[in-house]
C-alpha cells in the first residue's frame, strides 16, 4: 500500500512538473513572440531579460537589453515618474499600475508608450520581480497633440486663439494673486484699415495680411510673451514681469514703427497701422474678461484719437462706455418715439445776396439732458447701426419739405436741399435707391 501510495505521490509530482514545464514553454513563447514589448525587470530596476518587440521598440537588440537599468531608456522626468509608481508597488500599495511614459528610441527621438507593470514569479525560483508590458501610442499622442493644437491656436496665423489667451491670462491672474510683484499688461490691438483691404482686394488679401502682421508682431516681442489672434483683425499681446509700465509704452511705440513699414500683399504695397488699448495688472483685477474688457475700452479711446494711436486704461472709460451705453438706449427711443427733429439752415449767394438753397440738418433735444450735439449722437448712431433708420427719416423729411416749398412758393422751384449722408449710407444700396425714390 505504501509503494502504490508512493508511486501516485510520484505520479502527480511527475504530472505537476510537467504542467509547470508547459506553462512555463507556453509563457517563455508568448514572452517571446509577443507584439507588444515586455520585459522582465528586477526590484532593483535592471532588465532581466526582454523580447524582440520590446528591442525593435527601442531600435536595440533585445539582447543588448540584459542588466541595463530600464530608466535609462526613460526621458528624465519620466524616469522620475516610474520610480514613484515602483515604490508604491515594493511598499505593498498596489499590486500593478499602468501609465504612459516617454521613452528614448536609440537614435534619440521620442517613443510614447503605454506602460503596465506588475509582480511576476516563475517556477524556478522564489525571487520575485517585476513584468513590463509596453504598446507604441506615439501615433495617438501624436494626433492628440495636433487636436491640442488645433483647439488653442489660430488656424490663419498659427498664433493663440482666443481661449489659449483666456488660459494664459487666468495663470497671470493666479500667479500674481500669490506674489502681488509679478506684474504684467495686456495689449488689445485693432488694425485701422483691414476693412478697406478685405474690400478692396479681397478676403484673400485679407487673410494675407493678417498672416504677415501676425509675423511681424511675434518679432518685436519678448519670447516668453503671449499673442493671439482674438479674431477678425483683432490681436492681443500679454506681456509679464513688468519693472514699471515704460515697458509695455514701448512695445507699443515698437510695434507701431514696425507695423507702419509697407507690406507686400496680393503684388500690392499696402501702409497700415493699428489702434493699441494697454491696460495694467495693477488695476486689480479678478478675471481675464476684466482684463480684455478694459483694453479694449483703451483700444477704444486710442482709436478716437486717430490713426496709429495707443491708449493707457484709465477708470473714468468705465463711466464713459457706460453713459454711451445709456445714450444709445435713449437714441434708440427718440428713433422710436419721433423725438429728433430736421431744421434747414439758409445758403445765400453773398454776391447777389438771395437764397438759393437749405441744409438740412438734425437736432436732438433729450428729454433730461438738453440738446445733444450731432458730434456726439451720429458717431454713437453710427456705431450702433441705427444711422441707416435715421438717414431714411431726415431724407424723407427734407425731401417732403422742399416739395412743400416748392408748391408753396413756385417762383422759388429753383432752391435745392442739402442732405448729410453717413460714410455707411454712401456704401449702402438700399440708401441709394431710397433717394432715387424720394426725389421722385
Amino acid at each position: 500500500a505504501r509503494t502504490e501510495a508512493a508511486e501516485r505521490e510520484a505520479a502527480q509530482s511527475a504530472a505537476h512538473l510537467a504542467a509547470l514545464e508547459r506553462s512555463e514553454k507556453r509563457f517563455h513563447s508568448a514572452f517571446t513572440h509577443a507584439s507588444s514589448g515586455m520585459a522582465l525587470v528586477s526590484m532593483e530596476g535592471r532588465v532581466l531579460q526582454a523580447n524582440l518587440a520590446f528591442g525593435t521598440l527601442l531600435g536595440h537588440d533585445a539582447a543588448t537589453l540584459g542588466g541595463r537599468e530600464f530608466s535609462e531608456f526613460l526621458f528624465g522626468d519620466d524616469a522620475s515618474l516610474l520610480q514613484e509608481q515602483l515604490g508604491r508597488v515594493l511598499r505593498g500599495e498596489v499590486d500593478a499600475f499602468s501609465t504612459e511614459l516617454r521613452f528614448r528610441h536609440r537614435i534619440g527621438r521620442v517613443i510614447w508608450g503605454s506602460l503596465h507593470c506588475g509582480f511576476f514569479a516563475d517556477s524556478a525560483s522564489t525571487d520575485r520581480c517585476l513584468i513590463v508590458q509596453v504598446h507604441d501610442i506615439t501615433a495617438r499622442r501624436r494626433a492628440e497633440g495636433r487636436l491640442q493644437h488645433i483647439a488653442y491656436h489660430d488656424s490663419l496665423t498659427n498664433l493663440a486663439n482666443r481661449n489659449r489667451f483666456h488660459d494664459c491670462l487666468d495663470e497671470a491672474l493666479q500667479a500674481q494673486r500669490h506674489d502681488p510683484s509679478r506684474h504684467f499688461a495686456v495689449m488689445y490691438l485693432d488694425f485701422d484699415r483691414f476693412k478697406l483691404i478685405n474690400d478692396s482686394l479681397g478676403h484673400g488679401a485679407g487673410d494675407e495680411f493678417l498672416v504677415k502682421v501676425a509675423r511681424r508682431i511675434q518679432e518685436h516681442v519678448r519670447p516668453n510673451d503671449v499673442v493671439a489672434r482674438l479674431g477678425g483683425d483683432e490681436f492681443a499681446i500679454l506681456t509679464e514681469h513688468l519693472g514699471n509700465t515704460h515697458h509695455a509704452v514701448a512695445l507699443a511705440e515698437r510695434l507701431q514703427a514696425a507695423l507702419r513699414r509697407p507690406l507686400q500683399i496680393a503684388g500690392k504695397e499696402i501702409s497700415t497701422s493699428a489702434s493699441i488699448g494697454i491696460t495694467f495688472s495693477d488695476v486689480g483685477y479678478r478675471t481675464p474678461e476684466e482684463v480684455l474688457r478694459d483694453a479694449d475700452l483703451a483700444m477704444y479711446k486710442a482709436k478716437a484719437r486717430g490713426k496709429a494711436q495707443y491708449a493707457l486704461f484709465d477708470t473714468s472709460l468705465h463711466q464713459q462706455a457706460t453713459e454711451q451705453l445709456s445714450l444709445e438706449a435713449d437714441l434708440r427711443r427718440a428713433i422710436e418715439n419721433n423725438e429728433l427733429a430736421v431744421v434747414f439752415q439758409p445758403i445765400y449767394e453773398i454776391a447777389s445776396r438771395t437764397l438759393v438753397s437749405f441744409e438740412a440738418l438734425l437736432r436732438w433735444t433729450h428729454p433730461e439732458r438738453g440738446p445733444i450735439s450731432p458730434a456726439t449722437f451720429i458717431p454713437l448712431a453710427e456705431e450702433s447701426g441705427l444711422i441707416e433708420a435715421i438717414s431714411h427719416w431726415v431724407t424723407e423729411q427734407s425731401c417732403a419739405q422742399l416739395a412743400a416749398w416748392h408748391a408753396q412758393f413756385p417762383q422759388h422751384a429753383h432752391i435745392g436741399m442739402h442732405v448729410n449722408a453717413s460714410s455707411r449710407d454712401l456704401g449702402s444700396t438700399s440708401y441709394v435707391r431710397l433717394v432715387a425714390e424720394r426725389l421722385e
